[in-house]
Order: structure tokens, then sequence, then C-alpha cells
């Protein structure tokens, strides 16, 4: 996950129409940090700022990531419990403004759909 993102990222500011110093203004980040993303020396931004970027361009995580479409599973092909966790999920993070290390709560939460994902299809997905 975010292999590419440097490549992605350049791509979309591209399309865009933008230069790096355009983003870096949206962003709320530094010239050097947008550069950093793109040549591929710099970490990964906070998930504010993914959420931003995403915002930004009109793509999702997962496009953003660099997920292949057919790793992903359409909501509606997930059991009712498992929309139900994943709602509780959503709304945990949605409360939260920056989260660098995941919460006692959301690990839980998200040990447990693991768990429901794995008991329904029989097999680990990572």
């Amino acid at each position: 996950m975010f292999e590419n993102f440097g490549e992605i990222i350049k791509e979309l500011r591209v399309k865009h129409n933008l230069t790096q110093k355009d983003l870096a203004r949206r962003l709320e980040v530094s010239l050097p940090t947008v550069s950093r993303w793109e040549n591929g020396r710099g970490v990964i931004p906070a998930t504010k700022t993914l959420i931003d970027i995403c915002l930004l361009f009109g793509i999702s995580l997962n496009d953003l990531a660099g997920i292949a479409k057919e790793n992903t599973v359409p909501i509606d092909m997930l059991t009712s419990e498992q929309q139900e966790l994943l709602k509780i999920l959503v709304m945990e993070f949605k409360n939260t403004k920056r989260f660098p290390v995941l919460s006692e709560r959301q690990n839980k939460i998200i040990l447990m759909l693991f768990a429901e994902f794995t008991r329904r299809t029989g097999e680990p997905h990572v």
C-alpha cells in the first residue's frame, strides 16, 4: 500500500494543472514536503492530509494508496454485522482529528472486522 504514492500525487497534481507550490498551499504543507512525497523521500502524510488530498482530487483513499479495484469489496457484499462494524469504525475515525496510533477501541473494532471476515470466508485476507 502507498508504494507508488509519490507517482500518484505527481500525476494528480499535473493532471489538475497545479504546481508543487499550489498543492502545498492547498494542503497547508510546505513545498519541500510535496517535493519529498513526489520523489519518494517523504513519509506518508497524516491521515487528515490524505483525506484532504482525496477531497481535493475527488478520489478515494484506495485510489491514492494504489489499491486495485479487484482487491476491494463492495459494501453491499458485506453481511449486516460487518456493515455495522464498519459504520462503528468509520464513526470512530471520523471523530478523531489525528490518530498516528490507534486507540484500544479502534484496534478492537478492526480485530472484530478481521475476525468476522475471516470467519465468513474461511481464510485471512491481509
